[in-house]
């Protein structure tokens, strides 16, 4: 997908812009008008139109338009989270493993909420390739998805099909997040309390073993 800030589509400019897909060939953009568009291949419904089929030409997100997203995050699948302003969590896309935190493995046509994180405020958002993490303003760490390999942190391996708060030494910190999530490897690293170091902690595999 190209987005050119000279196709008239994106009101007073292009404000942010988010490239995926396997060879890049999908995008979101949010322009300075606060509205939503996406172009390209719309792979597993990425894009949140509602429908599968793919566009040549940006076309208006009506899900998240005005609702002042903040950032977007995206899996391997692909499937897309983003976060709003006022903390809001959204999901969309492949949904082979619960990975859009929704209760069920049904592909997701169009952006909905978390509906189990709703009474949290969202600040931070990381997708790895088919699970996903959310960190509140409170320090909370959320995860879902894929756990073939405890990437979860739940202490199983089983799937996880909504967000599942992130126990163990993670539920005593103050403050944490997630600053690396790639395949099956999750990395935090967090506010030990009292002692006002920092410190990583990683769970899942990893391939390339220099995360942790």
């Amino acid at each position: 997908a190209v987005v050119s800030t000279q196709s008239g589509h994106y009101g007073r400019g292009i404000k942010m812009v988010c490239v995926f897909g396997s060879n890049g060939n999908e995008a979101l953009v949010v322009d300075h008008d606060d509205d939503v568009y996406a172009i390209g291949s719309n792979s597993c419904s990425c894009l949140g139109f509602g429908y599968q089929t793919s566009t040549p030409i940006p076309r208006k997100v009506e899900a998240l338009s005005r609702k002042d997203v903040q950032t977007f995050s995206y899996g391997s699948g692909p499937h897309v989270l983003c976060v709003t302003g006022s903390g809001e969590l959204y999901s969309w896309g492949h949904n082979g493993y619960s990975q859009l935190g929704n209760g069920t493995t049904n592909q997701g046509l169009a952006p909905s909420p978390v509906t189990s994180l709703a009474n949290k405020k969202i600040v931070q958002i990381c997708c790895g390739s088919h699970h996903s993490l959310a960190r509140t303003a409170d320090g909370e760490v959320f995860a879902w998805g894929y756990n073939s390999c405890g990437q979860i942190g739940s202490g199983t391996t089983n799937n996880q099909v909504t967000p599942r708060r992130v126990g163990g030494v993670l539920s005593e910190l103050t403050r944490s997040f997630p600053c690396i999530t790639r395949g099956f490897l999750c990395v935090f690293n967090a506010l030990i309390p009292f002692t006002r170091k920092w410190r990583n902690f990683c769970f899942g595999i990893s391939e390339t073993k220099y995360f942790c």
